[in-house]
């Protein structure tokens, strides 16, 4: 169960069993038609690894959609947020 400390037996005493819980990420796509949600999210060692991951899909999604028009492809974005739901990165990035 996150949040808690799994133990483990080993000869009657009981010691915490090494845990290594990487964040969840939400990828909330927006495009001209509206905001798909995401609800599951996924795990991610580090936020820089979403936001790659982010890039790609956004690449796959525009070329997979057909998408050409500058405007739909500046309104096409992922907002990633962390599991407490705060905006963390958005890709594209504003600078791009």
């Amino acid at each position: 169960m996150e949040g808690t400390l799994k133990f483990r037996c080993n000869f009657g005493a009981r010691k915490p069993a090494a845990q290594s819980v990487m964040p969840r990420y939400f990828f909330h796509l927006h495009t001209e038609a509206g905001i798909e949600k995401d609800i599951m999210g996924l795990e991610f060692p580090s936020l820089e690894a979403a936001v790659a991951d982010a890039q790609e899909a956004r690449r796959e999604y525009l070329s997979d959609e057909g998408v050409e028009s500058t405007r739909e492809r500046s309104q096409c974005r992922f907002e990633i947020t962390d599991q407490s739901g705060r905006v963390v990165a958005t890709v594209p990035d504003a600078d791009l």
